[in-house]
Order: C-alpha cells, then sequence, then structure tokens
C-alpha cells in the first residue's frame, strides 16, 4: 500500500493554492484615509532594516504605519494608519548614523512622497527619531541595534573583506558594491549571501565546537541552540532565516527526544515549517527569498541522492555529495529564477561546489579574527590581509563564472 506524506501532502496543496490564487492572502498593505500617492510625512516602525538595492545609492525597507500626514483634496490630513509601507532612503541616511539608526524596531517619523517607479515612499528627511519602544523588547531591539552598528564600523576598516564579513554574519549588504552583489548574482551564487541554513548551521557548529573544548560534550547540545538564538537575534528574521531557524528548532526537538531524523523525517519538517511560515509570517509568501529558500532545500532533500549516481560518473567521489545538491538546488529553483530574473547560469552548478567551501573557510577565519584582534588588537592587521587575500580569490571565482 502507498505511503502517503500527509504533512508534504498539506503543504503542497496549500502552495498550490497559495500562489494559483485560489486562497486569497491578507492585503498587507497601509490603510488610512489619505490616498498613498499625497503621503508627505510618514510616521511608524521600522519592521525590517534597511537591505541596498540595485541603483547602488538606495535602500529598502519596510514600515509598519502608525500615523501619515498627506492631501485630501484642499485639505491636510492627520490620519491614523495600519499595514505595512515600503521605504525608498538614499543612502546618506543609512550610513550616517546621525539622524537614526535605522535599524529594525526604530520608531521614525519621516518626510517624503510616494515615488510611482519604485512603488515606495521615498524619504527626503527625517523629520524625528523616536528612538525604541520603553518594553523589554524595545530595549533589546535598542541593544541591537548599538551591536549591529560597533560591528559594522569596526569591520568597515578591513575594507573590502569586511564589506563581506559584515554581509555574511549580519545580513547587511549595506557594505557591498552593486557590482560584487550582481556578479554573484550572474554566477549564480546569489544564495550565498543570503541569510540561510549554512550561516545558522555554521554558528551552531562553532558555538558547539568551543563549548566542547571548554566545558566538554555535556552541554554542546545547550551551546548550539545559543548559538542559534544568538544568530537569530543579531540577524534578524529574513524569510529563508525564519525558515532555517524553525527547521533546526524542529530538528533540535527531535534528536532531544532520540527520534529517528532521515531524509523523509527531513521533508516532513521542512513541509511542517512551511505551513508555520504561513502562518505567521504571511506577508514573506511572494518574495524571492521565501521561494528560493524552500525550493532550494526541497531540491536537495529530493534530488541529490538521484543525482549522486549520474554525478559519480563525472566528478571525484569527495564531492559527489556538493555537486548532486548543487544540480537538485538548481533544478529545483529553476522556475522560480526564469520567471523573476528572465534567465539562468548553469554554470553556478560549479560555481556553488568551488565557492561555498571558500566561504565557509573565509566565515571561519572572519569570526578568529574578530575574536582575536578584540583581544590583541595588534593582530587586526593581520587578519585584515589574510582575509582580503581570500576576499580575492572569492571574487576571482565568482567573476570567472559570472562572465561565463
Amino acid at each position: 500500500m502507498l505511503k502517503v506524506n500527509t504533512v508534504l501532502l498539506s503543504a503542497v496543496i496549500c502552495a498550490i493554492a497559495l500562489y494559483g490564487k485560489f486562497i486569497p492572502v491578507k492585503d498587507f498593505g497601509c490603510k488610512t484615509l489619505v490616498p498613498i500617492e499625497n503621503f508627505y510625512m510618514v510616521k511608524g516602525k521600522l519592521y525590517s532594516s534597511p537591505e541596498k538595492i540595485s541603483s547602488g545609492n538606495m535602500y529598502s525597507a519596510t514600515m509598519l504605519l502608525q500615523g501619515v500626514v498627506g492631501t485630501v483634496g484642499k485639505y491636510t490630513v492627520n490620519s491614523s494608519a495600519d499595514g505595512f509601507l515600503k521605504l525608498v532612503i538614499p543612502s546618506q541616511f543609512i550610513e550616517s548614523y546621525s539622524d537614526a539608526y535605522f535599524e529594525q524596531g526604530e520608531n521614525l517619523c519621516l518626510k517624503g512622497s510616494w515615488n510611482k517607479k519604485w512603488q515606495s515612499f521615498f524619504v527626503s528627511s527625517v523629520e524625528t527619531s523616536l528612538g525604541y519602544d520603553s518594553d523589554i523588547k524595545g530595549k533589546l531591539n535598542n541593544f541591537r541595534a548599538l551591536c549591529r552598528i560597533s560591528f559594522k564600523r569596526l569591520l568597515s576598516s578591513w575594507g573590502d573583506a569586511g564589506s563581506l564579513i559584515i554581509s555574511l554574519l549580519s545580513g547587511s549588504h549595506s557594505f557591498l558594491s552593486v557590482d560584487v552583489t550582481n556578479s554573484f548574482r550572474s554566477a549564480g551564487v546569489s544564495h550565498i549571501l543570503a541569510l540561510s541554513g549554512m550561516h545558522l548551521s555554521f554558528m551552531a557548529t562553532l558555538s558547539g565546537f568551543f563549548c566542547a573544548k571548554t566545558f566538554g560534550k555535556k552541554y554542546e547540545a545547550l551551546a548550539r541552540l545559543a548559538g542559534v538564538l544568538f544568530f537569530v537575534w543579531f540577524a534578524g528574521f529574513s524569510p529563508s532565516l525564519f525558515r532555517a531557524f524553525l527547521f533546526s528548532i524542529i530538528i533540535m526537538i527531535l534528536m532531544f527526544f532520540k527520534c529517528r531524523v532521515d531524509k523523509d523525517c527531513f521533508i516532513s519538517v521542512l513541509s511542517l515549517v512551511f505551513l508555520l511560515h504561513i502562518v505567521f509570517r504571511p506577508q514573506d509568501i511572494f518574495t524571492l527569498a521565501f521561494m528560493l529558500s524552500y525550493t532550494a532545500l526541497l531540491g536537495i532533500l529530493v534530488g541529490s541522492n538521484f543525482f549522486m549516481h549520474y554525478v559519480a560518473l563525472v566528478f571525484p567521489s569527495r564531492i559527489n555529495g556538493s555537486v548532486s545538491s548543487s544540480v537538485s538546488a538548481f533544478i529545483a529553483t529553476l522556475p522560480v529564477c526564469i520567471y523573476t530574473f528572465g534567465s539562468v547560469n548553469p554554470l553556478g552548478i560549479v560555481a556553488t561546489v568551488i565557492v561555498s567551501p571558500l566561504i565557509t573557510v573565509f566565515m571561519f577565519l572572519a569570526v578568529a579574527g574578530i575574536f582575536f584582534s578584540l583581544i590583541l588588537s595588534f593582530l587586526s592587521p593581520v587578519f585584515s590581509c589574510i582575509l582580503n587575500v581570500l576576499y580575492c580569490l572569492i571574487l576571482f571565482f565568482v567573476r570567472f563564472f559570472a562572465r561565463g
């Protein structure tokens, strides 16, 4: 009798219903008395930290609205508001840290106007920063903002390598040039820059390793969990990181209770995470990061073993797993990439096999460099030199495959 994975079947049915528009998704646009094109001042809380967009001198962020000021006919109206508003913010506001931090959770009052090209509210000035809420969550957000800013300032002194470290460890592409970001995308390895399971797994492994060496293996599991929670708190919840976080937590719980964890279990857990994600964060459903994150991991779980047999005919056994996983992820994400970008680079399969291990080594050296440089400041230039050499090697391969 055919065994049916009910969790996977439920996730597939929900995905078809959502993306086929059979089930309406809640409108997260702003609700107010003033037409959106007539806004000239908005007040609210930053829902996400800003990310650099393709122009290179602009950032995009989302605000949870509380109030707006605009015109209705001949009258100026000050109205309460609800829902989300997309913002486009000039780089000088983000990188100066003078008028506002522009970090998640900050309450801001901004002046500007609706931009039809960007379909967003273009910020022309910061009216005032109202800081963070006075509750525990607000204080934690304030502390997180200060930590992220200090972290960015420290690593900016490491030049190009520091820019990549910031991108990988904080989830902010603020200091990466548009040329570098586009090169990663053209090479088919832009997913490496996205906060995902690879980064989460790296931090968990690193935390567990140091704990096991210092206090013994008794507390290793707790250290891994602490590493995951700290990284998620520091980096913030992107769609891909939220998926990776839920997936990791559920797997840890299953392992704690000595449950069998195999490929079928991973698929069931991923399906459950998908269902939880669309319930708790439905605003992520149509984002590129959400779709790529789930399709790539599902492709790896379903297809990697199938392709390993064929990959073994061409590639050495040591890299069979990496190549088969890359092929599976590439094929699974193909429809999303074609729909979004209009084209794909098949060399991204090979590029991932080469670039991904280099990124792992880079991240390990970066964390070690930060730790030792804070203790012994004279080591900072040494690590800066080593990391910049490795950065140049990574960028060489990325640009090589981008041209292919």
